[in-house]
């Protein structure tokens, strides 16, 4: 009498062993079990919860970074203007003006403007039409995120230099 698997001591017929892998191989191929998508599932929860604040974070440092970028081109094109222009260009802080530009300007371009969310809190820069400086301190804010930098005119070369003004420091 034939036996339908394999016995102690005996080798299961051909037909039988190509039956066996076959059956071996279509149960493998079922597709996951509930468990292991839960084990995957909380894994990937775990990692996102740990990779997306400092993500976050680095995105708006590099938003601010190229608003300040910005800022910066700004104002460094004001004494060339001032030398165009053949005019004395002042930018001085202004208490209680508009939000989009608290400052008083004479001499610069109709069209010139801070950066959208930024405003001039505190300082005065005066360049002159002859291409020279007055030493001087501007304190800019970038609202939305509160941080404030502080931009110098270092004097007569018109060489600027920005910083980052911790919170707190006069």
């Amino acid at each position: 009498m034939r036996t339908l698997g394999w016995t102690k001591g005996m080798r299961p017929w051909p037909r039988q062993r190509h039956a066996a892998r076959q059956r071996l191989a279509s149960s493998s191929g079922r597709g996951f079990t509930l468990l292991e998508m839960l084990v995957v599932m909380v894994l990937i929860g775990m990692v996102t919860g740990v990779v997306f604040p400092s993500l976050s974070k680095w995105f708006d440092t590099l938003v601010v970074r190229s608003e300040l970028s910005q800022v910066q081109s700004q104002l460094r094109r004001l004494p060339a203007w001032a030398g165009l222009a053949h005019q004395t260009v002042l930018l001085q802080a202004q208490a209680g003006a508009a939000a989009n530009g608290p400052y008083l300007a004479q001499g610069l371009p109709a069209d010139w403007k801070l950066q959208a969310g930024w405003q001039l809190v505190a300082g005065q820069w005066v360049m002159h039409a002859s291409g020279l400086c007055e030493a001087g301190q501007l304190e800019l804010v970038q609202v939305a995120k509160r941080r404030s930098y502080r931009a110098s005119l270092l004097g007569s070369g018109c060489e600027m230099a920005f910083a980052e003004v911790a919170a707190g420091t006069p």
